[in-house]
């Protein structure tokens, strides 16, 4: 085996809310792997909640103290923590086994733009959804047609168009992804950054491929406890930017109709309350002429009446 031992991996892990047994336990089996395949290994952990967080390995670093900045943000503050040659972004509720861990970090060596595993929500249990790119409803179905296909039938490693490389569990150069904003757009707070960075990866002709003999466990995903109507604000923020990312101001007039749209039906037929969290959202856009507001959506969301309400758990 070629030894890379004169490379460095740095692991980033946001938490929030997570337990930090759990995160010390992944980061233990991705460094582990690391050292055998050759590699130096360190593991940052970017803190976004209250929590002060201990930890006895001296391999892992805490960065904390900076309040809950979002996903985007803390990637990038852990990505620019260390001059490492290699970056590895982990959710932090992701489990893989030691020998899925040494084959992904085997291949990471050799790829050439982002490279992803096959994510599973349970054991053998495939995540579609968690691949799916699409901007607008209409192209929605045949996202999951297309991610379903390729998946489940194909064979080739670089993911098509309609698939994104999910923000959940990537990894590729550190050079690379500093070239890339550290690699996500941070004024994405929760949602959409993963879909920003596939379709901005694309144009500069970066492959985005998978390691399919490599499976990650992600039981999770977002969710919020006590204020739903804020992560749906957040929802439809990354949606108006991934359009603004597409197709400009056009893009964005066309998915503040798609968002009204999709949440009267959406009212009507489950019975669930999007309009006023898009409203909220679609307002910000219109002050701002279908351009990205200059404010953040962080300090927007906590300066609304139901800001102190909110209790974000990724």
């Amino acid at each position: 085996m070629t030894s890379h031992s004169d490379r460095l991996l740095n692991v980033v892990i946001v938490l929030y809310q997570n337990s930090i047994e759990d995160v010390v336990e992944v980061a233990q089996t991705l460094m582990s792997a690391a050292q055998q395949t050759g590699y130096t290994a360190r593991t940052t952990i970017v803190v976004n909640d209250q929590s002060q967080p201990v930890v006895s390995d001296s391999r892992i670093d805490i960065v904390q103290g900076q309040g809950n900045v979002g996903f985007a943000t803390g990637v990038a503050i852990g990505v620019q923590k260390l001059q490492s040659d290699f970056t590895l972004i982990v959710n932090p509720d992701c489990e893989i086994a030691p020998d899925d861990a040494v084959n992904f970090l085997t291949a990471l060596a050799e790829a050439k733009g982002i490279l992803v595993p096959l994510l599973e929500k349970r054991p053998g249990a495939i995540d579609f959804h968690i691949y799916q790119s699409w901007v607008f409803t209409p192209t929605r179905q045949l996202s999951r047609i297309v991610c379903r296909r390729f998946l489940t039938h194909g064979s080739s490693a670089r993911l098509p168009r309609l698939m994104k490389a999910p923000g959940t569990f990537l990894g590729m150069r550190t050079q690379l992804a500093l070239s890339l904003d550290s690699p996500f757009d941070r004024s994405f707070y929760l949602y959409g950054e993963d879909r920003e960075l596939s379709l901005r990866a694309r144009k500069l002709g970066l492959p985005l491929c998978i390691q399919r003999d490599v499976r990650v466990l992600h039981p999770g995903g977002g969710s919020a406890e006590g204020g739903r109507e804020l992560i749906e604000r957040a929802k439809a923020d990354g949606m108006l930017r991934v359009a603004y990312a597409r197709y400009g101001r056009p893009g964005v007039a066309m998915m503040i109709v798609n968002l009204h749209l999709e949440a009267i039906f959406k009212d009507l037929l489950r019975g669930s309350s999007l309009g006023g969290a898009r409203r909220w959202t679609t307002r910000r856009w219109l002050r701002s002429s279908l351009t990205p507001p200059l404010s953040s959506l962080a300090a927007d969301i906590s300066a609304s009446p139901m800001g102190s309400h909110v209790n974000w758990k990724s």
